[in-house]
């Protein structure tokens, strides 16, 4: 009896040691896995983000490109539209 209750004691003590190893161990671990996959999800979100504004910077580049003119093609049109409205004029002065 008295080598069982060794035996016991003895396997208690070498858990206890072996315990605060572990839970090192895993916190260790843990705390690797979490960084690498928060590593993971702030390059995604960089990603993200860069194909994002790249986006909004072409739908923009577009948007300005519809509506803006340089003045070259706003002095072309303003002589196009001055030719249109004479041409319209000049057949109505010579009916009066």
């Amino acid at each position: 009896m008295k080598t069982v209750t060794n035996t016991i004691l003895a396997s208690l003590f070498g858990l206890s040691l072996l315990i605060p190893a572990s839970a090192n161990t895993l916190s260790d671990l843990t705390t690797e896995v979490l960084t690498k996959q928060l590593t993971e999800l702030q390059e995604s979100i960089k990603n993200q983000t860069k194909q994002a504004i790249e986006s909004t910077a072409k739908q923009l580049a577009e948007q300005f490109s519809l509506t803006a003119a340089t003045p070259a093609q706003l002095s072309s049109n303003a002589q196009a539209v001055a030719d249109k409205v004479q041409a319209e004029e000049s057949p109505q002065a010579e009916e009066e």
